[in-house]
């Protein structure tokens, strides 16, 4: 067999066993392009060669405009057997515009010192200005030698969300990816034939390790689409698992809503979703009502129910550390609001009491949960009490790039501090909010998401597009605030302020010290879509959020 032929032991740690299995790359219309991961090898060869030539040598960091085409996903596997460390970043349509997104760049390039910037030319041609080399990925070989050297030194580095802070960058050593994607397969009781169909951005973890990683590790094919695709077009996500017989296929919360919202029931026609046999939702807070409804409006076209598979996991765990039963689907509990204001966990007392939490499973193999008291970090919590998460595992990742500080936080004899608070109901783990993030009201803690899920049951509005805060009432006490996106056609926006305000006094006594109205997309989010609810408060407070 010729070296062209030959595929070597390092890159077997990559893929296992290329044949004709491999990624389908989906435009917005028309048919995609099937690449097998026997005919992907020479073109990850080529990138890695290609790469070398620029000057990038093992352990250069590189940030890697994160695409899904063929020339991006080539860059980003040649990057990582060449031994080099890619540096995940959104396109500028992920980071409001080129103007945001050359800062980001340029952030990164000083806390993270990268050797180079790798993207498709379109994007690459809108950092002219950075100090850094740009390696444009479609000028890449198409071919190379192939490559030897040491998988156990492979890593990345995933920018954290920064929805509580300024983004970190996480180290992801390879092992780390194996063992987690061999558990999120154990959890998806993972077949051959399955077919992995996605759209998220290849930026955050989920779409990164949960999709294009873990279907390499198992050898399955993959349908892979922009998320810019699915936000246009969220139909077009229904007929590729309806076309290619997807049958592991996840998304975040809002995207369960927004598919229920923008794909009315005349257009399900055609639609076939029987073969979809887990439907993953993950990456933000589990909002039961939006699955509940996607289950219900997708039935027609033979969505199974059982199919939906809510889990919880976070970047500084790989990705995935808990996973509901597989084929059970969406399991609920009712929790008295007012009592996990006192940090329990009770039933309510009565319907305005309350609030319905989304059960995310047990720990995946390997895994350990622990729940200990939010100030010491040390006590374990009683049952029926609410904890802040820590964990430990083979996922576990070995921490931040350049940041000890952080380390030193949140790395303690071999366990994770989250920094995200649950409780154990029925044997399974729910979150109930983050540390950093609660609004404490008249010595109560409430969580963000209560206040804002509250605030979606408005006429109009949309949970996913209310973002609730603290502040600071006249008297000096810490009051709460709620930003919510309008729709541009909304019949009665004068009447929101007060029914939103009645909504969430119901829901959790507070009386809100403002509502502020904006238009959509107002609300900054992080490149992972999550609300960054310190730049709202920010901006409240120094008057830049208006409409």
């Amino acid at each position: 067999m010729n070296a062209a032929h030959t595929v070597t032991e390092t890159e077997r740690a990559l893929f296992r066993d290329p044949g004709e299995t491999g990624i389908c790359f989906l435009p917005g219309r028309g048919e995609g392009t099937h690449v097998g991961y026997k005919d992907l090898l020479p073109l990850v060869r080529g990138a890695a060669a290609g790469l070398r030539a620029r000057g990038l040598r093992p352990g250069d960091r590189f940030v890697w405009v994160a695409t899904s085409d063929l020339h991006a996903v080539c860059a980003f596997l040649g990057g990582l057997i060449l031994g080099a460390v890619p540096i995940p970043v959104a396109p500028p349509r992920g980071i409001s515009g080129p103007g945001a997104w050359q800062a980001h760049v340029e952030a990164v390039r000083l806390a993270l010192h990268p050797k180079a910037l790798v993207g498709v030319e379109t994007w690459l041609e809108l950092a002219e200005d950075s100090p850094l080399p740009r390696v444009v990925v479609e000028q890449l070989p198409s071919d190379g030698p192939p490559v030897d050297g040491d998988p156990s030194t492979w890593e990345h580095v995933q920018l954290t969300s920064g929805s509580t802070a300024a983004p970190k960058g996480v180290r992801v050593p390879f092992s780390n990816v194996r063992a987690n994607a061999y558990q999120i397969g154990w959890g998806s009781d993972v077949r051959k034939g399955d077919v992995v169909v996605s759209w998220l951005p290849l930026y955050h973890d989920m779409g990164l390790v949960g999709t294009l990683l873990f279907a390499i590790y198992w050898n399955l094919d993959l349908v892979l689409m922009s998320p810019l695709t699915f936000l246009r077009r969220p139909r077009r996500w229904l007929e590729a698992i309806s076309d290619h017989k997807g049958s592991l296929s996840p998304a975040p919360s809002f995207a369960y809503g927004y598919v229920a919202r923008r794909v009315p029931a005349a257009k399900l026609a055609g639609l076939e979703l029987g073969s979809w046999r887990v439907a993953y939702c993950g990456a933000e807070p589990v909002h039961p009502p939006a699955l509940r409804g996607f289950a219900a409006h997708l039935a027609p076209a033979g969505f199974p129910a059982s199919s939906l598979l809510p889990c919880y996991g976070l970047a500084e765990a790989t990705l995935a550390v808990t996973f509901t039963p597989h084929q059970r689907g969406l399991a609920a509990h009712t929790l008295s609001r007012a009592a996990l204001a006192e940090g329990h966990v009770r039933d309510p007392q009565d319907a305005p009491d309350a609030l319905e939490v989304a059960l995310l499973g047990p720990p995946l193999p390997q895994t350990e949960v622990q729940l200990r008291d939010p100030v010491d970090g040390v006590t374990p919590t009683s049952p029926r009490e609410v904890g802040e998460i820590w964990l430990k595992g083979p996922q576990l990742t070995p921490g931040y790039l350049d940041d000890a500080a952080a380390d030193a936080l949140t790395h303690q004899d071999g366990w994770l501090r989250t920094g995200d608070l649950g409780s154990w109901i029925e044997g399974e783990l729910a979150v109930l909010g983050r540390t950093k993030e609660l609004i404490i009201v008249r010595g109560r803690n409430h969580a963000p998401i209560d206040l804002e899920w509250a605030a979606g049951e408005v006429e109009g509005l949309d949970a996913s597009a209310c973002c609730a805060f603290a502040a600071t009432d006249p008297d000096g006490q810490e009051a709460a605030v709620v930003a919510c996106e309008v729709p541009k056609d909304h019949p009665d926006p004068d009447a929101l302020p007060e029914r939103v305000a009645q909504a969430v006094r119901r829901a959790t006594g507070i009386d809100l010290l403002a509502v502020v109205l904006l238009p959509p997309r107002a609300i900054p989010r992080t490149t992972s879509g999550k609300l960054q609810r310190g730049k709202v408060r920010e901006r409240y407070l120094n008057g830049t959020l208006t409409c």
